[in-house]
């Protein structure tokens, strides 16, 4: 039986994890060209302590970027739980959600949500901070664009999931639980973008309609 995905949080410890042998390797690597020079002095070849310098600078920043890595999943899990909970309150009317739905070379959907009548949400939770604004259909942070087209891969996700389970339209939204929203428009190319705090309002105003 396939285990289950936990998302952010499963991400974060393998992130930690990661981080962890990086941080070994890189204390050995700068352990080794001492014990040489204590030993060997000057006959130690300064080309060989130099390869083990630059291994270990080599591997400091990869523990230091993998840790970085490590917490923005931290707060992505912390994002998906809050989000989960005002979710919750869903279930005992009718609603069903789906955490972490895997797809194919696209990553995972937060949550999948199907209301009473059968309509499907595809919702991504953003843990952002500063201001989200919007520029010729992408989003910014601090008008700059950020690493990855948000609106252009909630899209595919959601098309993706419609193709799969064959269950017509499938509305993509993307959750802000921290950013400021300074938008020119709630829905960007069929994308709802709203804060956290508003998605099961609007899930029951869409799921009216």
């Amino acid at each position: 039986m396939k285990r289950p995905y936990n998302g952010p949080k499963e991400l974060a410890l393998l992130r930690h994890r990661k981080a962890k042998l990086f941080r070994a390797a890189w204390i050995v690597s700068i352990i080794i060209p001492a014990v040489l020079i204590l030993t060997g002095g000057t006959h130690t070849p300064f080309w060989l302590v130099c390869i083990f310098l630059a291994a270990a600078r080599f591997l400091f920043l990869e523990s230091k970027g993998a840790t970085e890595a490590a917490l923005r999943a931290e707060k992505g899990g912390e994002a998906e739980d809050r989000v989960g909970e005002m979710l919750s309150a869903l279930i005992g009317q009718g609603w069903s959600i789906e955490k972490n739905v895997l797809l194919p070379r696209e990553g995972d959907i937060d949550f999948l949500v199907t209301s009473p009548n059968q309509k499907v949400f595809a919702v991504d939770v953003k843990s952002h901070s500063g201001v989200i604004s919007d520029r010729d259909g992408r989003l910014t942070r601090s008008d700059k664009e950020l690493e990855r087209d948000l609106i252009a891969a909630i899209l595919r996700q959601a098309g993706i999931i419609s193709s799969q389970r064959h269950c017509g339209k499938v509305v993509p939204i993307l959750a802000f639980t921290r950013a400021r929203l300074e938008l020119s428009q709630r829905t960007i190319d069929g994308v709802h973008v709203l804060k956290a705090n508003r998605l099961v309002e609007t899930l029951k105003e869409l799921a009216a309609h």
